[in-house]
């Protein structure tokens, strides 16, 4: 099942904050000098929403910057 183009925001959002709290928790953890399992997960769920929330409100403002960063690409002809 696929879902209709007019999620992809939400999804790049959902996968964005997912992977990055996943990656960052995880480096925190295991830098912490006493890396455990059960406090990863603890501060990935903590933190996870508070990523989410920032992704998608932060998105538009982040795509309107590159928009105006970059030059539009060469139209085929």
């Amino acid at each position: 099942m696929r879902l209709p183009a007019r999620w992809a925001p939400f999804l790049t959002g959902f996968f964005m904050s997912l992977f990055m709290v996943f990656i960052i928790t995880a480096v925190l953890n295991l830098m912490s000098g006493h890396p455990s399992f059960a406090d990863w997960v603890h501060s990935f769920v903590r933190v996870w929403p508070i990523a989410f929330v920032a992704v998608i409100v932060v998105m538009p403002l982040v795509r309107r910057v590159v928009l105006a960063l970059t030059q539009p690409p060469l139209q085929e002809r």
